[in-house]
């Protein structure tokens, strides 16, 4: 289970913050600044290149969209472990959803070599790991746990949390950016906590990714996705230190449900939790 989970209120209506600069202006840094300060400790905004965006976009809609639209959310909503695999042209991904959120979010992750390498090389030439690495304790580069496509229609309430525990710092990083510019810009984006402790609307738009790390109280904003668009889809990281002392950190939070493997420090294979499990009900 994710760190510190706090459920508010269902269907909140949370305000936009109150300085005159833009959500995302606010949380852009500064080269100074990449370390926690500002309105948001840990989180900053970066550039993505929407070519890479584009071949997310295209993988997605081509091998990805049609056998996600086909599962059947309720029946996956009962699973004991609501999880499915998806095998396409371009490797095995791995379909996990939170049981707990007010929301039908859906993590898509890499789950053979082959869908690991895709992500590896978007990452790669995005440039935010390079964007990154300075707030970062490496010994070489960062490298990459697994790479997700997020998707959801909709969400009914708050659920705050953080991706990483405390003492992880600014080590690991989650990564969103949307695949598109989506129409519904007044709710359903994202909502955290500024450092008073403030609810604040992050708006996202495409060629921008937010970037948090530990500390970053966060949640999707409850709403829904205008008919037109059907789902918000978002391209997503989630990367770290190479140092393996930060590694058992990481799996605190990383280690249970979001995917069934990870890759480590050494790049090798981990299984999660939910991997775990799945690999003794087969036995």
């Amino acid at each position: 289970m994710l760190h510190a989970i706090v459920t508010f209120a269902t269907a909140c209506v949370l305000p936009l913050p109150a300085s005159t600069r833009s959500p995302t202006e606010r949380l852009r840094p500064r080269p100074t600044e990449l370390h926690p300060s500002g309105p948001a400790r840990g989180a900053f905004a970066a550039s993505v290149p929407h070519d890479v965006i584009d071949e997310a976009e295209f993988l997605y809609e081509r091998h990805l969209r049609r056998k996600f639209a086909s599962i059947d959310q309720a029946a996956l909503g009962a699973q004991q472990v609501p999880c499915r695999s998806i095998d396409t042209d371009v490797g095995r991904f791995f379909v996990m959803r939170p049981g707990l959120w007010h929301s039908d979010i859906c993590w898509i992750s890499a789950d053979d070599d082959a869908a690991f390498a895709i992500f590896e090389d978007w990452l790669s030439r995005s440039t935010l790991a390079e964007q990154l690495a300075s707030a970062m304790d490496c010994s070489d580069k960062p490298v990459l746990y697994n790479g997700y496509f997020v998707v959801r229609r909709g969400c009914s309430g708050v659920n705050m949390h953080t991706d990483f525990v405390d003492a992880v710092g600014t080590n690991a990083f989650t990564v969103m950016t949307p695949l598109r510019d989506y129409r519904n810009t007044d709710n359903f984006q994202l909502v955290y906590l500024d450092d008073a402790g403030s609810p604040q609307q992050y708006r996202y738009r495409r060629g921008e990714a937010l970037c948090f790390g530990a500390w970053f109280q966060h949640s999707t904003e409850p709403g829904q996705a205008d008919p037109a668009d059907g789902v918000h889809c978002y391209l997503c990281f989630t990367f770290g230190s190479d140092k393996k002392e930060y590694w058992p950190l990481v799996l605190e939070t990383q280690g249970g449900y979001a995917a069934r493997v990870l890759r480590g420090p050494d790049r090798t294979e981990h299984v999660t939790g939910v991997g775990r499990f799945l690999q003794d009900q087969e036995q």
